[in-house]
């Protein structure tokens, strides 16, 4: 837990410097004015790139990455606000060492693993604005909550497990860096990167993906849920931006 909370420390501090960077490079004589937005809402989607722990990286890719975010300015470029989140992984093919009988209409055909991981998310946020033009920005936020864990397409396996196994609520932390541009006088477009840390393991043998029906070793098991995610969206602003 020490080690993320380093590592996201570090991430945002570089970036506010590349932020600081950026502005110094505008002309002396016209510095930018740091704007307070009093209300926003920003919307992306994107996609996840599993970092740990490695049977979860391994075996599983991203089915999509939604974040809402509504916000209110607090001081100067400080914002705070609710970050909501669906964060969704599946099996994939390729890591399937075997396909499941399944029974249809008393015809047996065998169909791939396709057990899904989703994260539910609700996080407090902290956001800093730091404008680097008349109509551009830097975007930096920090939040912290709960998330909903929940598994579906559990494979039907002599003895299934139980929700209450497999389904569960822990802590999550997120980071994350964007670049927005205001083209209209109330709506912007926005880049984002940025990196999620879910404080549980992953567990496969609580959703029927131990005994070789995925592929992976003890020692892959090691460390808590992370991944980086990379997104596009839209940035609504109560005030006029002109």
């Amino acid at each position: 837990m020490k080690r993320c909370s380093f590592g996201i420390s570090v991430f945002l501090f570089s970036a506010l410097m590349l932020s600081n960077t950026v502005a110094s490079a505008q002309d002396e004589d016209k510095p930018v004015e740091q704007r307070k937005l009093p209300f926003t809402v920003r919307m992306d989607g994107g996609i996840s790139f599993i970092n740990s722990p490695k049977a979860l990286k391994d075996n599983f890719y991203s089915v999509g990455d939604v974040n809402l975010t509504p916000m209110v300015g607090i001081y100067k470029g400080f914002k705070l606000g609710v970050h909501l989140r669906y964060s969704g992984f599946q099996v994939s093919r390729n890591a399937s060492n075997f396909n499941d009988e399944v029974i249809i209409d008393n015809v047996v055909i065998y169909q791939p693993i396709r057990t899904t991981h989703n994260m539910y998310s609700a996080s407090l946020a902290l956001t800093y604005d730091r404008w680097i033009s008349e109509y551009s920005l830097f975007s930096f936020n920090l939040s912290r909550g709960k998330s909903l864990v929940r598994y579906n397409k559990i494979r039907k396996v002599d003895i299934p497990p139980k929700p209450e196994d497999y389904n569960y609520t822990d802590d999550v932390m997120d980071a994350s860096i964007a670049f927005q541009y205001f083209f209209e006088d109330h709506l912007g477009m926005s880049i984002k990167f940025g990196y999620a840390h879910l404080f549980a393991p992953f567990r496969p043998e609580t959703i029927a993906l131990d005994g070789g029906a995925i592929s992976y070793e003890s020692a892959d098991l090691k460390g808590e849920i992370g991944y980086f995610n990379v997104g596009l969206g839209f940035t609504w602003s109560l005030k006029r931006i002109d």
